[in-house]
């Protein structure tokens, strides 16, 4: 039996998800960090997601699973999976998040090197229906938070609630810390995790970041719980509200009250401005009962856009509201679509330009080849020159060859005729020195005849 400690445990809550959970688990089970143990919490599936994971199991002893009774939601479901998880630092996943191989080799190692309570990544989003990612850097509010690698939850002196998205997936959390907190997932359908993040973000004194995007977190899937809030309406205020009251209760609210009656209007606008139906109805009117008992000041807000959701939200009925916000949604279409001309007349323009230099360009590329076929003729007629004179040039080399072999016969016959001078000579003299001798002119009678 092994009896280390797991360096994280991973809590995945998980819902009929048989059909896309694979490849989801693949990036789990394949993590550069082997000592994991893998908590899946089945939800009460009607498919068949319970027997696929307990196929993975089998072959796989890091993998728990727990199966609910009833279909009761992430929160209640993280909470189980926290009660028997084991290891040093825990990480809570949605089922169809799709993890980098070495997140948790990442963010364990960061962790442990600065002693951290929670250390966060970066995400990006990526679009189920198009597989479009898209970045999203606003998750990690750089430009609120200290400038320095390890910091608490109380050195973020301004706009606390925007300084992070208040989900758990992109975050690692030191389990025993939450533990020790008595503090966990509210077991509501949605917005379920506010409460938990934001508090334990608030208790943490060693918040560290990691740099690098692990995570893509999926949207737009239509069977996601983020897309039942029609009917679960209430559980954005019930989050809000446990929120404001954990502050209160911790003599926090006065410090963070700015920034949580900010992040209170942001939040609901959020939520008013995407509900539809009777949702929309009952959310608007629960939410303007709720902003009017904080008697919020305008001077204590942050954003002009902010006084005017105030404003909107105390005077005008929901009615009212929705009509604002169409003509709002309207003339905003009115702009993008005069952009949309600008950029389509430009882009007409462009393709123009586009067609006009393409036939620049064959011009330029028919008189190219031409100039081409010239070079070739005039290479060719070249070549041929060349040639002749190397002919001429041989030639000329033998008439030189014959030259320098007639000017040594010819240097050989003057030697020769400059001997038989010199002999000549000789001879003269001699037959001379004859001549005058006596004995040349003793002997005369004897030549006469």
């Amino acid at each position: 039996m092994n009896n280390i400690q797991p360096a994280v445990s991973v809590v995945i809550p998980i819902y009929n998800a048989a059909s896309y959970f694979p490849t989801v688990l693949s990036r789990i089970l394949e993590q550069t960090l082997a000592n994991i143990e893998i908590i899946i919490v089945d939800d009460h599936s009607s498919d068949t997601t319970l027997d696929m994971i307990g196929e993975y199991a089998k072959y796989d002893s890091r993998i728990i699973i727990l199966s609910n009774d009833n279909n009761n939601g992430a929160g209640e479901s993280r909470n189980k999976g926290l009660q028997i998880a084991t290891g040093e630092y825990i990480i809570f996943l949605d089922d169809d998040d799709l993890i980098a191989v070495n997140m948790l080799e990442k963010l364990y190692a960061t962790a442990s090197a600065c002693n951290a309570d929670i250390a966060v990544c970066r995400s990006q989003f990526i679009d189920w229906n198009t597989r479009k990612v898209t970045d999203t850097p606003w998750t990690i509010r750089d430009d609120l938070l200290p400038s320095k690698s390890v910091f608490s939850g109380g050195e973020i002196e301004s706009d606390f609630f925007r300084a992070f998205v208040w989900w758990p997936w992109d975050k690692l959390y030191r389990r025993e810390r939450i533990i020790s907190s008595g503090i966990f997932f509210q077991e509501i359908r949605t917005s379920n995790d506010l409460f938990f993040t934001v508090t334990q973000m608030l208790m943490a004194n060693r918040i560290t970041i990691v740099s690098d995007i692990l995570i893509e977190h999926v949207v737009n899937r239509a069977c996601s719980l983020e897309n039942t809030r029609n009917i679960s309406w209430r559980c954005a205020i019930d989050a809000l509200e446990k929120v404001r009251l954990f502050l209160e209760e911790y003599s926090l609210y006065p410090r963070r009250r700015k920034d949580f009656v900010n992040y209170a209007l942001s939040f609901l606008k959020w939520n008013i401005d995407t509900l539809s139906g009777d949702a929309y109805k009952l959310f608007y009117d629960c939410s303007r009962e709720t902003i009017a008992a904080y008697k919020i000041d305008k001077n204590e807000l942050y954003e002009q856009e902010l006084v005017i959701f105030l404003d909107d939200l105390l005077q005008l009925n929901y009615f009212e509201y929705l009509i604002k916000l169409r003509d709002f949604l309207s003339k905003k279409c009115g702009l993008f679509e005069g952009e949309l001309n600008d950029v389509n007349d430009a882009l007409k323009v462009s393709n123009e330009n586009i067609e006009r230099l393409h036939d620049n360009l064959n011009s330029i590329n028919e008189l190219l080849s031409s100039k081409e076929n010239d070079i070739e003729i005039l290479r060719l007629s070249l070549d041929t020159e060349k040639n002749k004179n190397h002919i001429l040039l041989s030639s000329l080399s033998t008439e030189e060859k014959k030259n320098d072999i007639l000017k040594l016969s010819l240097d050989s016959e003057i030697r020769k005729n400059t001997i038989l001078h010199d002999q000549i000579e000789e001879y003269k003299v001699h037959i001379r020195d004859i001549m005058t001798s006596k004995t040349w002119r003793y002997t005369k009678v004897f030549r006469r005849k």
